[in-house]
Protein backbone atom coordinates (compact mmCIF):
# COMPACT_ATOMS: atom_id res chain seq x y z
CA UNK A 1 0.00 0.00 0.00
CA UNK A 2 1.43 3.75 -1.16
CA UNK A 3 0.14 6.84 -0.80
CA UNK A 4 2.05 8.40 -4.05
CA UNK A 5 4.76 5.69 -4.30
CA UNK A 6 4.94 5.01 -8.68
CA UNK A 7 8.32 3.99 -9.76
CA UNK A 8 7.62 2.16 -12.94
CA UNK A 9 10.16 -0.01 -12.41
CA UNK A 10 9.39 -1.07 -8.98
CA UNK A 11 5.76 -1.50 -10.01
CA UNK A 12 7.01 -4.01 -12.34
CA UNK A 13 8.46 -6.14 -10.00
CA UNK A 14 5.77 -6.07 -7.57
CA UNK A 15 3.14 -7.29 -10.55
CA UNK A 16 5.86 -10.36 -11.07
CA UNK A 17 5.82 -10.94 -7.53
CA UNK A 18 2.65 -10.16 -6.49
CA UNK A 19 1.58 -12.83 -9.10
CA UNK A 20 3.79 -15.38 -8.59
CA UNK A 21 3.00 -15.19 -4.51
CA UNK A 22 -0.60 -15.33 -5.16
CA UNK A 23 0.16 -19.37 -6.78
CA UNK A 24 1.85 -19.75 -2.88
CA UNK A 25 -0.79 -18.01 -1.54
CA UNK A 26 -3.57 -20.34 -3.59
CA UNK A 27 -5.21 -16.97 -4.07
CA UNK A 28 -7.12 -15.97 -7.82
CA UNK A 29 -5.71 -12.00 -7.25
CA UNK A 30 -3.54 -9.56 -5.42
CA UNK A 31 -3.64 -6.25 -5.39
CA UNK A 32 -1.34 -2.97 -4.82
CA UNK A 33 -3.08 -0.36 -3.50
CA UNK A 34 -2.21 3.71 -3.65
CA UNK A 35 -3.67 6.21 -1.55
CA UNK A 36 -3.60 3.93 1.47
CA UNK A 37 -0.70 4.46 3.95
CA UNK A 38 0.93 1.95 6.04
CA UNK A 39 -1.24 2.02 9.08
CA UNK A 40 -4.12 1.37 6.72
CA UNK A 41 -5.06 5.11 7.06
CA UNK A 42 -6.88 6.29 3.87
CA UNK A 43 -4.73 9.44 2.62
CA UNK A 44 -5.81 9.78 -0.65
CA UNK A 45 -3.32 9.80 -3.87
CA UNK A 46 -2.38 11.89 -6.66
CA UNK A 47 -1.55 8.80 -9.10
CA UNK A 48 -3.48 8.64 -12.32
CA UNK A 49 -1.98 5.03 -14.14
CA UNK A 50 -3.70 6.34 -17.24
CA UNK A 51 -1.82 9.22 -17.78
CA UNK A 52 1.48 8.24 -16.49
CA UNK A 53 4.51 7.95 -18.87
CA UNK A 54 7.58 5.96 -19.05
CA UNK A 55 9.31 7.45 -21.90
CA UNK A 56 6.88 8.41 -24.50
CA UNK A 57 4.95 5.26 -23.40
CA UNK A 58 1.77 4.83 -21.29
CA UNK A 59 2.95 3.00 -18.00
CA UNK A 60 0.51 0.05 -18.83
CA UNK A 61 1.44 -0.57 -22.06
CA UNK A 62 5.33 0.02 -20.85
CA UNK A 63 4.50 -2.85 -18.18
CA UNK A 64 3.15 -5.16 -20.95
CA UNK A 65 5.97 -4.87 -23.35
CA UNK A 66 8.42 -5.72 -20.16
CA UNK A 67 6.51 -8.16 -18.11
CA UNK A 68 5.76 -11.78 -19.30
CA UNK A 69 3.28 -13.17 -21.91
CA UNK A 70 1.06 -14.68 -18.96
CA UNK A 71 1.25 -11.59 -16.96
CA UNK A 72 -2.45 -10.33 -16.57
CA UNK A 73 -3.20 -6.59 -14.53
CA UNK A 74 -5.87 -3.54 -14.66
CA UNK A 75 -5.92 -0.87 -13.36
CA UNK A 76 -9.37 1.28 -11.46
CA UNK A 77 -9.73 4.25 -9.59
CA UNK A 78 -12.39 5.10 -7.16
CA UNK A 79 -13.02 7.42 -4.25
CA UNK A 80 -13.41 7.21 -0.65
CA UNK A 81 -14.89 9.95 1.31
CA UNK A 82 -12.72 12.91 -0.93
CA UNK A 83 -9.90 10.85 -0.81
CA UNK A 84 -9.07 8.87 -4.57
CA UNK A 85 -7.49 5.31 -4.21
CA UNK A 86 -6.10 3.52 -6.85
CA UNK A 87 -6.11 -0.17 -7.46
CA UNK A 88 -3.54 -2.32 -8.86
CA UNK A 89 -5.53 -5.93 -9.32
CA UNK A 90 -2.90 -8.68 -10.97
CA UNK A 91 -4.22 -12.19 -11.84
CA UNK A 92 -2.06 -15.02 -10.31
CA UNK A 93 0.58 -16.19 -12.99
CA UNK A 94 -0.57 -19.64 -14.68
CA UNK A 95 1.20 -22.13 -16.81
CA UNK A 96 4.84 -19.99 -15.96
CA UNK A 97 5.96 -17.26 -12.91
CA UNK A 98 5.71 -14.11 -14.45
CA UNK A 99 8.50 -12.32 -15.28
CA UNK A 100 9.95 -8.56 -15.56
CA UNK A 101 12.25 -7.40 -17.79
CA UNK A 102 13.47 -11.58 -17.53
CA UNK A 103 13.42 -11.95 -13.80
CA UNK A 104 11.26 -13.76 -11.83
CA UNK A 105 9.91 -12.14 -8.16
CA UNK A 106 8.21 -12.87 -5.29
CA UNK A 107 7.86 -11.11 -1.95
CA UNK A 108 9.26 -12.35 1.35
CA UNK A 109 7.44 -9.84 3.56
CA UNK A 110 8.45 -6.17 2.28
CA UNK A 111 11.37 -7.58 0.36
CA UNK A 112 11.31 -8.82 -3.31
CA UNK A 113 13.35 -11.52 -3.79
CA UNK A 114 14.38 -13.04 -7.48
CA UNK A 115 12.90 -16.74 -7.44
Amino acid sequence: MKVDKQDPEVIGKNISALANGAVLGGRPKAYMIWGVDDDFNIKGTKINPNKEKVGNENLSNWLRHNLSRNASFEFSSGTVGDAKIVVLTIERSELFPVSFKGQEYIRNGVTLNLC
